[in-house]
């Protein structure tokens, strides 16, 4: 009977050991190929070894990324730019973005989006990738942000019983997605974005309807996003650097998009002149009222991209000409 229990307890112990190890082994691979992966943003920002110096830096969700076209935004205020917008992201992560950029780089100037639904708990399906930054909790910024936003016994969780994280989140990044994405081989994170999406909006009353029924009226004001967006400003300003704000361009139609525009437009307007920013808002511009400038209703495509990136350009180079905290309008775009 003891030499049947020895072996029972033996088979337990090998068992628990090679899952141990199995485990082990895949959390490994995961976070090697994590590591590996070019395209993500995270990995731009935490690989960078040389300090860099840009003239502007565009922060922002996917809205902001299809918006402007740096090349030609760069050429028209002969100045370097990159953009930092990735799709999806709320104010905490892109705080994360900005301070980590700002870890090893310099900006004279940053062109924050400011988003109608960014301060909305609905705005986003996925505000936050946390997966994205997972293989680098050793780093002191990525290690805060994440504690903020998820508390200290998640991150203490993910710390001490690795593998938690990635099972948690296996949809985003476990093994069979991380393989994939490097068969894949994607190109490396561009900077420098182009807006080449030609589709036009298909826009009719019925569709008009339909839309209608998918967007939530903004009733909810989320003060974690508001907090994290005061501290993008306020990051800026502690490291000197001008601020420009832009209303993110939707097609101007409140069947399509119920928000209380006023009252959002209204309360950047405040901050950006508290911070002593500029804020441009195109909202109400012909750009915003021809649906074929959109892919949908709130991304612009090529055509509508062209036309915002230049008038945007035009109000960079007019910002001389304007006081400080000063609201370029539709009604006083040239």
């Amino acid at each position: 009977m003891q030499s049947g229990n020895a072996s029972y307890i033996f088979k337990s112990i090998l068992f628990v050991a090679i899952l141990v190890l199995l485990l082990g082994v895949n959390h490994a691979i995961i976070e090697y190929l994590l590591e590996k992966n070019k395209a993500s943003l995270a990995n731009w920002l935490l690989s960078q070894q040389e300090k860099k110096e840009y003239d502007a830096v565009i922060l922002g969700s996917s809205s902001a990324r299809a918006a402007i076209n740096v090349h030609q935004f760069s050429k028209a205020v002969n100045q370097s730019v990159i953009s930092l917008a990735s799709a999806g992201v709320a104010y905490p992560e892109q705080y994360l973005i900005w301070e980590l950029f700002l870890r090893n780089n310099k900006t004279k100037s940053l062109i924050l989006a400011a988003d109608y639904w960014g301060l909305s708990d609905y705005g986003f399906s996925y505000p936050y990738h946390e997966y994205q930054y997972m293989h680098r909790l050793d780093n002191e910024i990525v290690l805060t942000n994440l504690e903020d936003n998820y508390g200290k016994s998640k991150i203490l969780l993910w710390q001490f019983l690795p593998m938690s994280k990635y099972a948690e989140f296996n949809a985003q990044i476990g093994l069979h997605h991380a393989l994939i994405n490097l068969m894949k081989n994607p190109a490396p994170y561009n900077p420098y974005p182009t807006n080449d999406n030609r589709k036009k909006l298909a826009y009719d009353e019925e569709s008009a309807a339909s839309i209608t029924v998918s967007v939530k009226p903004s009733e909810s004001w989320d003060e974690n996003r508001e907090k994290y967006f005061l501290k993008i400003l306020q990051l800026s300003r502690d490291h000197n650097v001008q601020l420009f704000l832009f209303i993110s361009p939707v097609l101007n139609d409140s069947r399509i998009y119920d928000l209380p525009k006023d009252k959002i437009i209204d309360y950047y307007a405040q901050k950006a002149k508290a911070f002593g920013a500029y804020l441009f808002n195109i909202n109400g511009h012909e750009l915003t009222r021809n649906p074929n400038n959109f892919v949908n209703v709130t991304h612009l495509n090529s055509d509508g991209a062209k036309v915002f990136t230049d008038l945007f350009a035009q109000f960079l180079l007019s910002k001389r000409f304007l006081a400080i905290g000063q609201t370029l309008s539709p009604q006083n775009i040239p």
